[in-house]
């Protein structure tokens, strides 16, 4: 089975609000693939604070096409895995990269290959545990409908540049709503609807307002 933005959040217990800067700082998830930020949608003063190694760490990307994702989402858990072993994540795995440099440089190649196989082992078996249902607690962990759909919603939203607290009136237009709707009606966990529903319950429970 393909990995989906939902069952990142579920596997890794991401909240909708904290998809930027995941799973690295100048990263986000989305719901079609994991995404670098620009250099020139970065602050010209932190630009300008970062040396040469720290701007081309931050800013790498392995075909400099920004336009597309880093990891093209969903995607196979084995694609996933080489992207999150390939940037070095090891925070997921069971080792600190920090020990690195308490290790003889003729030692650090078997430390790494021994981070690298950690990474490689803790994933798999978080990946597993979320498709075969092994979880402690499944009603935790598996994200309901209802969170999948809010989570598409906010994420719509703030994509289209609009902040979920803060919409526009609609001013006799046909609105935000419309247009996040006509965004996702193709991938949305249900049909108009359903979307109708969800909408208003978002907007009675404070999730979603005007200015």
């Amino acid at each position: 089975m393909n990995l989906r933005m939902t069952d990142l959040m579920s596997i890794f217990q991401i909240a909708s609000h904290e998809c930027k800067d995941w799973p690295a700082p100048n990263l986000t998830l989305k719901e079609d693939g994991i995404w670098v930020e620009r250099p020139s949608d970065t602050p010209e003063a932190i630009r300008n604070a970062l040396t040469i190694e720290e701007f081309n760490a931050l800013f790498e990307h392995p075909t400099g096409d920004y336009t597309v994702p880093v990891l093209a989402i969903p995607c196979s858990p084995e694609e996933f895995i080489h992207f999150m072993c390939t940037q070095e994540i090891f925070e997921f795995g069971e080792f600190d990269k920090h020990k690195l440099k308490n290790i003889a440089k003729d030692n650090q190649n078997v430390m790494m290959t021994s981070l690298i196989n950690s990474l490689r082992i803790t994933l798999a078996n978080k990946i597993k545990s979320h498709f075969t249902g092994n979880q402690r607690d499944e009603s935790d962990n598996k994200v309901s409908i209802k969170t999948r759909q809010e989570t598409q919603i906010i994420a719509t939203l703030k994509n289209l540049g609009h902040i979920p607290v803060k919409l526009p009136k609609n001013n006799g237009k046909r609105g935000v709503k419309n247009e996040v709707w006509m965004q996702i009606k193709t991938t949305f966990i249900g049909n108009k609807n359903s979307f109708d529903r969800r909408w208003k319950t978002m907007r009675n429970e404070g999730i979603l307002s005007d200015e």
